[in-house]
Order: structure tokens, then C-alpha cells, then sequence
């Protein structure tokens, strides 16, 4: 919008030549820059305030966040495996830690049938570049599910699971 209303408000102004008439569209020009910017300012206020509040629940106890202990507690253990990529800057990815990982009752799904494998992409990390080359993701928030050797069951790609969702999902996928 930024751009469009940037390009074209020199062009239409160039084309229309004083009045009231320029007047009245610069100002309607200036509310459609405003919009945005106001919309994209309350997203922050809101991570700001919860990110001050303490919000977001650490979760370090739950998620693995080395692939090969992972995977190894995976064999192990008979199960498949739970890869959350995430960035502590994607608004939905914060979500899902605040509003569905941080559920006990999520957790205990997970933990039951998955071995959970967090990939902090926020900064490109060997890690996280190796993991995202190795199962293609191309957002955030991104969920694999693979078997215990790394084979991909499903991928969900840039979106945002409540938690009653996210059990649904998971237990859907136990079948397959």
C-alpha cells in the first residue's frame, strides 16, 4: 500500500493542477498511509506489553533443541518426532509458544507419542540452516512431523494451531 499510494499520489497530483480538489487527495492519501502504520503499531504494543508482562512461558524443559539427541531419544523411545521452526520475531510463532505449547495438557499429548524438537531460526544458525534445507521450510511458524529416522509424515506451514487444534492434528497424524 506504501508503495502504490507513494508511486501514484505524484502522478495524480501532476495531473490535477490546485483547488480544493488536491487538497481534499493528499488528505485521503495521508488516512491510507495512516492505516497500515496504525495496524502494524498495534501488533507491537501487544508484543511489547506481553513480552513485559512475562507472557511467553519459557518452555527449555520441553522442547530438545539438539537435532541429534533428539532424534537418538526418538529411536530410543519408539516415537516420532515433533520439529517446531520457529523465530522469536514471527508474531505467530510467539503465539503458538504463549497460547498452545505452553498448555500442560499439550504438552502432555506431545510427550506421550512425540519426542519435541525446537529449531530457533531467529538468527541462521548451522543448525537451523541445515534443518531447513534438509525439510524445505519456507515460513514460520512451520511444524514437521516425521517417523524416528527423519522421514516427513506431514508439514504444516504458517499456521497458528490452537491447542484443542493441535491435538487434533497430532492424534490424526498418529495413524498414518
Amino acid at each position: 500500500l506504501f508503495l502504490v499510494v507513494g508511486t501514484f499520489s505524484q502522478i495524480l497530483m501532476s495531473k490535477v493542477h490546485g483547488g480544493n480538489f488536491t487538497q481534499w487527495v493528499k488528505r485521503v492519501l495521508a488516512i491510507l498511509l495512516l492505516i497500515p502504520a496504525a495496524s502494524y503499531a498495534t501488533i507491537v504494543y501487544h508484543q511489547l506489553r506481553e513480552r513485559s508482562q512475562g507472557a511467553v512461558v519459557p518452555l527449555s524443559d520441553f522442547w530438545i533443541e539438539e537435532v541429534p539427541q533428539g532424534f537418538a531419544q526418538a529411536v530410543k523411545e519408539q516415537k516420532k518426532v515433533l520439529i517446531d521452526f520457529y523465530a522469536t520475531w514471527c508474531f505467530p510463532c510467539v503465539e503458538m509458544e504463549k497460547r498452545t505449547f505452553a498448555k500442560p495438557e499439550v504438552q502432555q499429548e506431545i510427550r506421550k507419542n512425540f519426542v519435541p524438537i525446537r529449531i530457533n531460526c531467529t538468527q541462521e544458525t548451522t543448525q537451523c540452516q541445515q534443518m531447513v534445507e534438509r525439510y524445505q521450510v519456507i515460513g514460520w511458524p512451520t511444524l514437521v512431523v516425521t517417523d524416528s529416522q527423519g522421514k516427513v509424515i506431514d508439514k504444516s506451514v504458517g499456521r497458528s494451531f490452537s491447542p484443542a487444534e493441535l491435538i487434533d492434528y497430532l492424534e490424526m497424524l498418529l495413524n498414518r
